[in-house]
């Protein structure tokens, strides 16, 4: 198995997302977080 290149991956980069991993980062500053959001060009 290989590792991953981020432990915790949000899908839409909404409020709810944005908070919850600020929050997860600051815990652990060790967490490699992505927020991914979908741009309407």
């Amino acid at each position: 198995m290989t590792d991953s290149a981020y432990d915790i991956i949000f899908a839409g980069g909404g409020a709810t997302a944005c908070v919850t991993a600020g929050r997860l980062a600051m815990l652990d500053p060790t967490l490699k977080i992505l927020v991914r959001s979908h741009s309407r060009t």
